[in-house]
């Protein structure tokens, strides 16, 4: 009986049949298109590239009727007008050139001279103002088209002449069949279903590939025209061809003769590759598919029975009940029953493991989706199985590490076994430091089905390592730190010491003095330091009976490492200081440290400050600043970040140093 919502195994044969094939199809479009694209794309090319072509052709012939003309025009300088061997010669050199006439005209166009005139009877021409200028100009000319039909049409072109002087005296004038360039067609690589041809400024045909005699010399169709004397001087246009056939043509402009040498390709050439290929394609598609799902459906009804039989062999075997053997048996379904037998015997073994294992243990299929979650998972991440199977792994991890993760994936379903640490997510959104494994699981073919995850909550590890390490770099900036403050102690101590003796004693004092402020920082672990505990060290260091001279006062201060050590060292210069020559160096004399905080000004404020009372008549300040003055009023205060100063009063020396209160 078939469950709701169930397809049989023909349905889904056909189905995965249909979605492989389907793709093939249109991959099979996609490249027949492609080529026929490419087909296309050479058409145009060749087309573009024979418009080039066409047009340098031109030119090469214009070019060499202009060097035969610039020949003519060097030798009509250098005559003498009465030279008729000269006009013999001219006539000759005319004919092989394939100029008709040939006459010299004035700046202002009037004829000057005919040296040769092949067609005495025709219309002369006349020339325009443009053209008569460019020949003086120094440059050579070249006329619209007269006449129509290949046998009458002619174009003039005009070089100038120069006299001795090397001024242009004249300009010579010579009128030529365009007959001669409709041979350039064979040199421009135009295949022979292609329309080529060449139209002068005007929009006239010079040339023509398709009927010459009858369109040389008239106007071209209103679309050439128009790209014959607009500004681009190559492209592509669509037009119609006289004989009313639609065409894609490409165009090149002559920079030398200003002609517009153009070459058309059918519609139809350029669409039928793409024609072809739709009725391939859809042939051929249909072929595929039609046998796809032929062979498809044949193979599937011989499995389908012992496919069907599979489930309830698996059912009867749980059941333990006796299972009879297939009529028709397949080669892979009865290794599927013997592995059936196999794996029952063990998976209540894994089973147990699975749900015991303290370490989170996750199944994952190909698809991403988590598909087993044990005891272990749920503890650590706060999921039930019913809240986290079916869903993606993805959301167990972090966004900012999720291209790792997705990275990772690939490479499992590959075969290959990944171990990391990184961080997961919990349910509440705590993270969790952990180490995994990734491992794929396969089945009998080698198919990467999925794979499982072991994940270890490594997070006292991950800190105590950190810690180490955070340690270890405190550690090296310290010794750098103390390195450099002892280097200036000893620097500054010898240059106030004037004996050996005195820079040792003052030298090994102050060293004493830093030892008591690091003995307190190593016991608060290089955290926060009492001020209270700070103070009463550093003077307890030197004074025997600090409760009877020494009055400490003031409220519970937390101190960062580095003002415990600028304030140890003030301590320590202050406390030497009185024991030398204040009031600590008298029974009667006595000193008060204390300290408050003011947050008058929005920013808490410390003050603290060192009053001496009772103590040897100070008459007037020392002269001599020294080491210890400057360590009161300038290193300490700027460690501090704040503001320090020293007065000598007659009873004793008052010294304080505000700083702001660091949280």
């Amino acid at each position: 009986m078939n469950s709701v919502g169930s397809k049989s195994i023909r349905f889904r044969a056909i189905s995965l049949v249909t979605l492989i094939i389907a793709p093939l199809i249109v991959l099979f479009a996609l490249v027949t298109f492609s080529l026929a694209t490419a087909n296309r794309a050479a058409i145009e090319s060749q087309r573009h590239y024979s418009a080039h072509e066409l047009s340098a052709a031109v030119d090469r012939d214009f070019v060499e009727l202009k060097g035969e003309l610039t020949g003519i025009a060097i030798t009509v300088g250098s005559r003498s007008s009465a030279d008729l061997e000269f006009d013999n010669r001219l006539a000759k050199k005319a004919k092989f050139a394939r100029i008709l006439r040939i006459w010299s005209f004035s700046s202002n166009g009037s004829p000057i001279e005919l040296f040769t005139d092949t067609i005495p009877n025709s219309a002369k021409r006349s020339l325009t103002s443009e053209f008569i200028a460019r020949a003086f100009a120094g440059n050579s000319a070249v006329s619209e088209v007269f006449g129509e039909g290949m046998e009458n049409a002619t174009v003039v072109m005009a070089v100038p002449v120069f006299n001795e002087s090397n001024s242009v005296e004249s300009g010579l004038a010579a009128e030529v069949s365009v007959s001669i360039f409709n041979n350039v067609f064979g040199d421009a690589s135009i295949k022979n279903t292609w329309v080529a041809a060449v139209v002068d400024q005007s929009g006239k045909f010079v040339a023509r590939s398709m009927e010459a005699e009858q369109r040389v010399g008239t106007a071209a169709r209103p679309q050439l025209a128009v790209v014959s004397t607009g500004v681009a001087t190559s492209g592509i246009f669509e037009n119609v061809t006289l004989q009313g056939t639609p065409v894609l043509s490409s165009f090149q402009r002559s920079p030398i003769t200003g002609w517009t040498s153009v070459v058309a390709v059918t519609q139809s050439e350029l669409t039928a590759p793409l024609q072809a290929a739709m009725v391939y394609t859809i042939l051929g598609g249909l072929v595929a598919f039609g046998l796809s799902i032929l062979a498809t459906a044949m193979m599937a009804s011989r499995i389908a029975g012992p496919v069907a039989n599979l489930s309830r062999y698996a059912t009867s075997l749980a059941q333990g009940k006796k299972v009879e053997p297939e009529k028709y048996r397949i080669t892979e379904i009865e290794n599927v029953r013997e592995s059936l037998n196999a794996a029952m015997a063990t998976s209540a073994r894994l089973a147990t493991l699975i749900a015991s294992s303290g370490d989170a243990i996750i199944g994952v299929g190909r698809d991403g989706n988590i598909d087993a979650w044990n005891k272990g998972a749920e503890i650590l991440f706060g999921y039930t199985p019913d809240e986290i199977i079916g869903k993606p792994k993805s959301i167990l991890v972090p966004e900012g590490l999720r291209p790792e993760f997705d990275a990772q994936r690939p490479k499992i379903l590959a075969g290959e076994i990944v171990r990391a640490e990184s961080v997961r997510l919990s349910r509440d959104g705590r993270r969790i430091d952990v180490e995994f494994v990734d491992a794929p699981i396969t089945d009998s073919f080698g198919f990467t089905k999925g794979y499982s995850t072991i994940i270890r909550d490594i997070t006292e590890r991950t800190a105590a390592r950190q810690h180490r390490q955070l340690l270890m770099r405190e550690l090296a900036h310290r010794t750098k730190n103390q390195l450099a403050v002892i280097q200036s102690i000893a620097h500054q101590t010898e240059r106030s010491s004037t004996s050996l003796n005195g820079f040792i004693t003052a030298f090994n004092g102050r060293i004493q003095g830093l030892s008591a402020s690091h003995d307190i920082l190593a016991k608060q672990q290089w955290q926060a330091i009492p001020i209270h505990e700070l103070v009463k060290s550093q003077v307890g260091v030197l004074v025997n009976n600090i409760d009877k001279s020494v009055v400490i006062s003031g409220p519970d201060i937390a101190l960062t490492p580095v003002h415990a050590e600028a304030l140890g060292l003030a301590m320590h210069e202050l406390t030497t200081n009185s024991i030398k020559y204040g009031a600590l160096k008298v029974d009667r004399g006595r000193v008060a440290i204390n300290w408050h905080i003011s947050d008058a000004s929005g920013v808490a404020l410390v003050f603290f400050e060192w009053l001496e009372t009772s103590g040897p008549i100070i008459k007037k300040p020392p002269v001599r600043r020294g080491f210890g003055t400057r360590v009161l009023n300038n290193i300490v205060a700027i460690s501090l970040g704040g503001k320090a100063h020293t007065d000598y009063r007659p009873d004793g020396l008052h010294w304080h140093v505000t700083w702001e209160l660091k949280a």
